[in-house]
């Protein structure tokens, strides 16, 4: 049994991160830092200390909403997390009416669910979720000018907390 799997989420969707949460997200982000691209896929997309930090912010701010544990490893998988047996990618944004977005090509090895944390600060809020048929649908495909990225709008995603 994974810490906190039985537990019900708090039912609030803003939660803020203390001082020793804060530093758990720059140590993670210092240590990332320190590991080779090729060994953390996820992280290999950018070298931004303070993207990793608030992307690591986001998946402790989901896990106190959600009441739920992040397990931390240098492995490379396609989710940060698991509740009731479903994978979920945790992504981050600072930008209140930012989308959820995914890499290209990450559909040859989805996770079941997609969630989107906005934060700022030590505030973050969960916005909602999308499966991976909402997420890899042809709809859903775009190009923001960096290339093919997957993406939908906070409207399109689904509201409730993760069971």
């Amino acid at each position: 049994m994974v810490l906190g799997s039985e537990l019900q989420p708090s039912g609030s969707r803003v939660t803020y991160l203390n001082d020793l949460e804060m530093n758990e997200a720059y140590n993670y982000a210092r240590d990332i830092g320190r590991q080779s691209a090729t060994s953390v896929v996820d992280q290999a997309v950018t070298k931004d200390q303070s993207k990793i930090i608030d992307g690591f912010a986001g998946e402790i701010a989901f896990c106190k909403i959600h009441n739920c544990y992040l397990p931390k490893s240098s492995e490379s998988r396609p989710w940060d997390v698991m509740i009731g047996g479903k994978t979920i990618d945790i992504k981050t944004t600072q930008i209140k009416r930012g989308l959820l977005l995914v890499k290209y090509a990450t559909e040859s090895n989805p996770a079941d669910l997609y969630a989107l944390i906005i934060g700022n600060g030590r505030r973050f809020e969960y916005m909602g979720y999308a499966t991976k048929k909402q997420m890899f649908a042809k709809s859903s495909l775009g190009d923001l000018g960096y290339g093919p990225v997957w993406m939908l709008e906070q409207s399109d995603l689904n509201k409730e907390l993760i069971k």
